[in-house]
């Protein structure tokens, strides 16, 4: 039995997904948070990472995180919103295991972000856009999550399995991610 791992940008409930995916297959299952892995990991946070050293850095590290995680098995693992969105961390991605994309429309995804209370103090994705997710976070996250879905979205279409998450709460999405773990995929 191999690894799932839950690919799509912030805040389409990769975490919750994966924590309760876990609960139900009980047993031998792990989860794995590839950010919180990666913070500590670095010994920084990823907005101080990126700051200090840059993207590029921080998706060398992500990558090495993911050979790791192939090493293992029966893992539900939740990624970063970056893993599997280039064609370079696809590739990445699907030798660590099953690729589930949680396909989550932009209104959802705004929705959710802006009831994050930590979403103002996560870096910007867009470089340049300091001053604007500052001034006027809503206003940012409307041209972020579109353009950063619009860029990633062809590499997510890749994934193994597509679940479109509208409209199902993270226990209903956890029940189907584990059916899909115990079918073998």
């Amino acid at each position: 039995m191999g690894n799932i791992l839950l690919i799509g940008t912030r805040g389409t409930g990769k975490s919750a997904v994966g924590r309760r995916t876990v609960a139900l297959l009980g047993g031998d299952w792990r989860f794995l948070e590839m950010d919180e892995a990666l913070v500590a990991r670095l010994g920084m946070p990823i907005g101080d990472f990126f700051a200090a050293r840059g993207e590029a850095a921080f998706r060398e590290e992500e990558r090495a995180l993911l050979a790791e995680i192939a090493q293992a098995d029966r893992q539900i693992i939740a990624c970063g919103g970056g893993v599997a969105g280039t064609v370079e961390s696809l590739a990445a991605a699907r030798a660590a295991g099953v690729l589930v994309w949680l396909d989550t429309p932009v209104p959802e995804l705004l929705a959710r972000r802006l009831a994050d209370p930590h979403e103002a103090a996560r870096p910007p994705l867009l470089a340049g856009f300091d001053a604007l997710k500052a001034g006027d976070l809503k206003g940012y996250l409307r041209i972020e999550i579109p353009t950063i879905l619009a860029r990633r979205r062809p590499c997510y279409a890749r994934a193994d399995f597509i679940l479109a998450t509208t409209g199902l709460d993270a226990e209903r999405l956890a029940a189907i991610v584990a059916a899909l773990a115990e079918r073998g995929v």
